[in-house]
This record gives structure tokens, C-alpha cells and sequence, in this order.
């Protein structure tokens, strides 16, 4: 019987995933390059246990880059709540990796993610 996969088992994955990304990227394409800085970043954060609770959020990717961490790694988004405190958002998304459900936070600065949406 196949044991259920735990927030370890997560972590090696985004580590996996971050060895991979960084073998590939491609300082050429500066837009590209950003967004995979993004996504490095996220993965470094959660290999180091970052972003599986409230008060220590994932930081510094802004929405778009949080999406693409977890559209990475292949979770599914169950639900989805932000609250704020001041100028800060902290995004909770309740994601499913196999048949488990974690908690992810992140921590946005909303003039952050208006500039890069154009707004």
C-alpha cells in the first residue's frame, strides 16, 4: 500500500525542481530570467521549510510568482483566502499534493504586484 505523501516528500520535490531549474537558466531572456528567478526563490523558500505556515510566509514573489511555484509542482488549489495587515497581503492557499492537503502562505506587497500586472 502506498503511504500517503507528506510536507517532506513536497520539499524534496521543489528541490528537485529547483536543481533542475537552475541547471537551465538562461540569463538571455531577462523577462524569462525574472520569472525564473521568482520561481528559484519560492523553491528555495519551501526546500527550507519557508511558507508552510502564517507567520513564516513565502515572501518576495508576489501573486503571479506564487501561482507558478505551485502550477510547478503540480498541486491542486482546494482553496484560496488573503488577508491584510497594513500594506501587506498574506495569500493562504489550501493546495492537495496526492491525496494530501498542506497550507501554503505567501506574503504580498500589493503595490509590488500592481507594477508588474501594469496597473
Amino acid at each position: 500500500m502506498k503511504r500517503k505523501p507528506t510536507k517532506k516528500d513536497l520539499q524534496k520535490l521543489a528541490q528537485k525542481r529547483l536543481t533542475l531549474l537552475e541547471q537551465g537558466l538562461d540569463p538571455k531572456d531577462a523577462k524569462e530570467s525574472e520569472a525564473v528567478a521568482e520561481v528559484l526563490k519560492g523553491l528555495g523558500q519551501l526546500v527550507s521549510g519557508q511558507g508552510f505556515a502564517s507567520d513564516r510566509p513565502l515572501t518576495e514573489l508576489g501573486i503571479l510568482g506564487f501561482y507558478q511555484v505551485i502550477q510547478l509542482l503540480g498541486l491542486e488549489v482546494v482553496k484560496q483566502s488573503a488577508s491584510g495587515s497594513g500594506r501587506l497581503l498574506l495569500d493562504h492557499m489550501k493546495v492537495k499534493y496526492g491525496r494530501v492537503k498542506f497550507n501554503l502562505y505567501n506574503l504580498v506587497d500589493p503595490d509590488q504586484t500592481a507594477q508588474v500586472w501594469g496597473v
